[in-house]
């Protein structure tokens, strides 16, 4: 998809849909005992919740992310473990620093929240693969980033929240367990935030401590109903009224509300932003302006 250029969904969820395939599987593994921690400003205080602190001996920042650098660094502190920072794998030499000091730390449990970078295969190894992941989506929808937008531009009706095991890709290795909330008509990305918060709050409170204890079951992710996304430009996306309806261009307004910048039109050669709910009589009222 061409940057800036809106992508309108093909398909929407269905009601009944079935997201993961019906296989369970029992994993049994040693009591964790050292755990590291990636994530950001809002994912690391909700990990840590749920933690045994004493147990957790390094917390990891996204390289591409440096406004939270300052943060966790002061939880880092405060909890005397090391802040590493993981930079990009075409960093040949930091990344290859990166992966010896996290060897260092002697972990054998990863658990991530709020993370914006692919954790490589050679990071999972150093846990045996024993690494976990708190997504907001039903996996395996909206797998990738900005997943509360893409429920919406989507017209989703049901939103959630999956801790997963960690796979080679983004978002995609077997299901631990999951939490749904409806979505409505009047709900924005951030009244979905704030509706999901308390259900994923609930869901690490019931799921890592079977983690840590070194026994859980898992569901693999049905590969046929899979969706991964594209990151959103900081710019958003073009309204197009020839190529979208008015619902199309609703949902679209409505998952980047501000702080977002939210979708434009072009006014003459200037860009002008929609950043606040529209109803869709005012939509209409657009289409009309500006078509």
């Amino acid at each position: 998809m061409s940057k800036g250029k809106f992508y309108r969904p093909k398909e929407r969820l269905a009601q009944d849909a079935s997201y993961l395939s019906r296989e369970k599987v029992t994993e049994m593994s040693v009591p964790v005992k050292r755990i590291v921690l990636f994530g950001d400003n809002v994912g690391i205080p909700q990990l840590l919740k749920h933690l045994p602190v004493g147990q957790v001996v390094g917390i990891v920042g996204a390289g591409i992310r440096p406004q939270y650098f300052e943060e966790l660094g002061k939880i880092s502190h405060d909890l005397s473990v090391p802040f590493l920072i993981q930079p990009r794998v075409d960093d040949v030499e930091q990344y290859e620093v990166f992966v010896r000091s996290f060897l260092g730390l002697d972990a054998n449990c990863l658990l991530c929240s709020s993370y914006s970078m692919l954790i490589r295969p050679e990071i999972l190894s150093c846990v045996s693969g024993y690494a976990f992941n708190l997504h907001y989506s039903l996996l395996p929808r909206h797998r990738g980033p900005n997943p509360l937008q893409w429920a919406l531009i989507c017209g989703d009706d049901t939103f959630g929240a999956t801790v997963h095991k960690m796979g080679n890709g983004f978002d995609d290795g077997p299901v631990v367990d999951q939490v749904s909330v409806p979505i409505h008509a009047e709900d924005t990305w951030l009244t979905l935030f704030e509706k999901i918060k308390e259900p994923a709050c609930q869901l690490l409170s019931i799921t890592l401590p079977r983690v840590l204890e070194g026994g859980f079951e898992f569901t693999k992710q049905d590969e046929n109903k899979a969706r991964r996304n594209p990151r959103i430009p900081s710019e958003s996306y073009e309204i197009r009224f020839a190529e979208m309806s008015d619902e199309d261009i609703y949902n679209l307004i409505r998952a980047q509300v501000a702080p977002l910048k939210g979708p434009y039109l072009y006014v003459g050669k200037e860009k002008v932003h929609f950043n606040e709910l529209l109803k869709l009589p005012e939509i209409a009222d657009l289409r009309i302006k500006y078509s």
